[in-house]
């Protein structure tokens, strides 16, 4: 598949660039049959083996995403993506986030909330600090450089594993805050 490369300011923006090259047409269609879910209906368009980059105010890549499918449905005005790899370029190191699903809402000012199994993973500042999370939802605002996790994470460095309830976490300077209930262990 050939890679496209996206600019702009806002995902749905790329979101609906990237569509233009899997508009559906009548002989890339999927088959319409009694078996096809309700969830497909309603979309006006889909991607397949997506890559979506989205650049900063000064031109340099910002966001990255990967999804094996999606589907966008304007009535809601979100895009449905599944098995999603999001990549953060923050100041300090990029963010991973992988998930099963996510949301991608067209307004800018919404979080993209991934869903499922989310796996998290960057390198903090200081000693070899790689940081890796596991949760079931967490919600990403790139405008804001934010990361949040409402619900139980686990969190993992080389030296300690945390479990909290909540979890906040500023991407260009890799500060996490875990909001409650920590419980970890520490090794020397």
């Amino acid at each position: 598949m050939r890679r496209h490369r996206f600019g702009g300011t806002l995902l749905a923006i790329a979101l609906a660039a990237l569509a233009t090259s899997w508009l559906l047409r009548e002989d890339d269609r999927p088959a319409e049959s009694a078996a096809a879910t309700p969830a497909t209906r309603g979309a006006d368009f889909y991607l397949r083996q997506g890559q979506l980059r989205r650049l900063d105010g000064q031109g340099r890549l910002l966001l990255e995403a990967t999804a094996t499918y999606g589907l966008h449905f304007p009535d809601d005005r979100m895009t449905r993506l599944e098995d999603v790899t999001l990549t953060y370029y923050g100041a300090t190191a990029p963010w991973r986030l992988r998930s099963q699903q996510a949301l991608v809402p067209d307004d800018r000012s919404e979080p993209i909330v991934l869903q499922g199994e989310v796996h998290v993973q960057t390198d903090l500042a200081g000693p070899p600090r790689r940081l890796e999370m596991q949760t079931a939802l967490a919600r990403l605002r790139p405008g804001r450089r934010e990361l949040s996790i409402p619900g139980h994470v686990v969190f993992r460095t080389p030296l300690e594993r945390l479990e909290a309830r909540g979890l906040e976490a500023a991407l260009e300077t890799g500060e996490v805050r875990l909001l409650a209930e920590v419980r970890g262990r520490y090794a020397l």
